[in-house]
């Protein structure tokens, strides 16, 4: 992640002229080695949002050792229904009995183990039923459909001023009782998931094309520099 590495020399340059540098070399290494998000307290990194990164690199480490032992998808699904579990229990140690302060919880590679868990599980969809085969081309609409109501289900908010207040209060306690935005991770894993294998299975020129695959390439760079960009056209 050489941008990663970047960004944090450039923080520290940046935090050295301003006077504003408030980390010790252990945060420093920390975030060399991406054991920041184990740590409360310094979950979220010192570089801005890097946090989604420490939870992918600690993934990447691990996913070998997890992809010996989950190999299809029946193990896949028992996967992630383990790690749902992990998170229940994670998040009762974390908040409930040692009351750790911030957002260790939020940022913690546990939280989002179900989502990795749902990526499996989408590849192996794929590589059993999808690969290879002609399949009817409505099906990939139809996931497709179901992509798009999984996220704007997860993302009710946007839409919730929307409503007038009694529509507003009715919503918030469907979603409390369905404890959708609790799962928002894995909502928004299962939306992308079903989105994916949708196009696998008819790919629309709309979202699948140069213009597409040109920004899923610089993906990266533009989410670890977006933060720089924004606050230096603050004024604007």
């Amino acid at each position: 992640a050489p941008l990663f590495y970047g960004w944090l020399v450039s923080t520290w340059v940046i935090g050295m002229i301003w006077g504003d540098w408030a980390y010790s070399w252990k945060d420093v290494l920390l975030n060399v080695f991406f054991g920041f998000n184990f740590v409360p307290g310094q979950a979220e990194g010192i570089v801005w949002i890097s946090w989604p990164i420490g939870l992918e690199v600690a993934f990447y480490v691990l996913f070998p050792f997890i992809f010996r032992v989950f190999n299809t998808l029946g193990r896949a699904i028992g996967l992630l229904l383990f790690t749902l579990l992990l998170d229940l229990g994670f998040k009762y140690l974390t908040v409930s009995v040692l009351h750790t302060p911030g957002d260790f919880y939020v940022h913690s590679l546990f939280h989002f183990l179900p989502a990795f868990a749902v990526g499996m599980i989408t590849f192996f969809i794929y590589r059993d039923y999808i690969e290879g085969k002609s399949l009817p081309r409505g099906w990939g609409y139809g996931l497709m459909a179901a992509s798009v109501v999984a996220y704007l289900t997860w993302s009710s908010q946007v839409y919730l001023p929307l409503l007038n207040e009694t529509a507003q209060e009715e919503l918030r306690v469907a979603l409390k009782t369905a404890h959708i935005h609790y799962y928002g991770i894995l909502w928004q894993a299962l939306a992308y998931g079903a989105l994916v294998l949708g196009l696998a299975i008819a790919p629309a020129r709309a979202l699948v094309n140069r213009v597409s695959e040109f920004f899923g390439e610089i993906s990266y760079s533009v989410y670890l520099n977006h933060p720089r960009v924004i606050l230096a056209f603050a004024f604007v």
